[in-house]
Formats: C-alpha cells, structure tokens, sequence
C-alpha cells in the first residue's frame, strides 16, 4: 500500500511539475504578445496624419523630398517600424516563433520601408535581424533590384556575425 501511495504521489508530483512549466511557458509567451500588441498599435497611431508612409511609390524616393520636417516625421516612423521588427526578433523563443506570426507585417515593412532600412543599414546589428530579413524573398528581391552591391553588403554583414 505504501509503495501505491508513493507512486501516486511521485505521478502526481510530475504532473504538477509539467502544469507548472506549460503555465510559465504560456504567460511568458503572452507577455511577450501582449509586449508586440501594444508595440504594434502604438506604431499604427504615429502616422494616421500621413498618408504617403503607406504608398511604397513614395516611400521608396523619401530619401528626396524636400519637406524636412515630413522627412524627420517618416524617418521617426521608418525607426519604429524597424525597431518593431527587432522586438519581433528579439522576441523568438525556443517555444515560439513570433517571426512566423508577424510574417505579413515584415512583408509589408519590407515593401513600404526598405529604402530606408538600406539607408541606415548600420543601425541594426542583430544578427538573428538580418537574418530574418535575408530569408524573405521579398527582401532579396527588392535590394537585389535596388543596388546588388548593397545586398553582397548585408551577406557579408551578416555572415560577419556568425
């Protein structure tokens, strides 16, 4: 009898340990979403004003136009949008991937922003950042398009990093 009462509490005692790690798997993982959210819908007010940060036509010349303070106001946006990318990244666990869950937003950053990510390539140095863009073909086609020497830059940066 006591050896039953042993295995059930040993049993018992495993099962509690496994609830225990999946409840701070989970929280853990909603802090982190809850984190990206909020992120997100702070980005989404910065520029309801400024309809051109959402046409890639000329987002893709800003590095042009004249009015400095909408250039200083896209700039703002364009670092936020990638910062966004970064907590996205930087936010990737062994339990879960908020890369693949923000898949169509990185797309449409890489569409509406990537001249200016390749402006100021330099700030970012997250190697798991470059790479993450390296592995969208979006992202290969449209520096490939633009300037191929920039692009054999960023592989080189990132295998750099390895």
């Amino acid at each position: 009898m006591d050896d039953l009462l042993t295995a059930i509490i040993g049993i018992l005692g495993l099962f509690l340990t496994f609830i225990g790690f999946w409840a701070a798997s989970n929280y853990d993982r909603m802090t982190r979403y809850n984190y990206l959210a909020e992120r997100w819908y702070n980005l989404m007010g910065l520029n309801d004003d400024m309809p051109e940060f959402f046409n890639p036509e000329e987002t893709k010349k800003y590095t042009t136009w004249s009015d400095e303070k909408t250039k200083t106001k896209y700039n703002q946006y364009a670092r936020a949008c990638w910062g966004f990318v970064e907590d996205i990244v930087g936010n990737d666990s062994w339990s879960w991937s908020y890369t693949e869950d923000y898949k169509d937003t990185i797309k449409d950053f890489i569409e509406h922003h990537h001249t200016w990510l390749l402006v100021n390539i330099d700030l970012f140095s997250s190697n798991k950042f470059w790479k993450v863009l390296e592995r969208k073909r979006e992202f290969r086609e449209k520096i490939g398009k633009l300037n191929p020497d920039l692009y054999k830059y960023m592989e080189k940066k990132v295998k750099k990093k390895d």
